[in-house]
């Protein structure tokens, strides 16, 4: 197995070829990382994943987003009820995420728990999915960042 900081360059990687627009490139690291990683390992390269979404999600909200520190809690709101259970994948990357951002160790745990014994296809989409949600956050800060800054701001 490689050593932890070499996977979580893959990681990184992985998550940068998204944000770079290179799909191909991403599934190949992502699936090198998935081959050599055990479950433990994964667990911790996902919240590494969910904590570059939290810094992005942050940044964006400011001095809006929830202080934990003062009970602030991030959530989930579904605009359509039951809509996150149509396609688990997605279920598993909001909440995971949300967790991760509320610093919630117990239930990021179980989450992911509940992804790797609901079988391989289950576990490539969830892990696939968290990938592409926090590339998709990474894109949509660049973009605001960019047009502030082509505004002058």
């Amino acid at each position: 197995m490689m050593p932890d900081e070499d996977a979580a360059k893959v990681a990184f990687a992985a998550l940068g070829a998204l944000v770079e627009g290179n799909p191909d490139r991403a599934s190949d690291l992502t699936a090198l990382l998935g081959m050599d990683s055990d479950g433990p390992r994964m667990y911790g390269v996902l919240c590494g994943i969910a904590i570059c979404g939290e810094r992005v999600l942050r940044d964006t909200y400011g001095d809006r987003a929830p202080d934990l520190a003062r009970g602030g809690r991030w959530s989930v709101d579904e605009i359509h009820p039951g809509a996150l259970d149509e396609k688990p994948e997605h279920g598993f990357a909001l909440h995971f995420l949300v967790a991760r951002c509320n610093e919630d160790d117990a239930e990021s745990l179980r989450l992911f728990e509940e992804l790797y014994a609901g079988g391989a296809e289950a576990y490539v989409r969830g892990v696939a999915q968290l990938l592409a949600d926090v590339a998709t956050l990474c894109i949509a800060a660049l973009a605001v960042k960019n047009r502030a800054k082509a505004e002058g701001g």
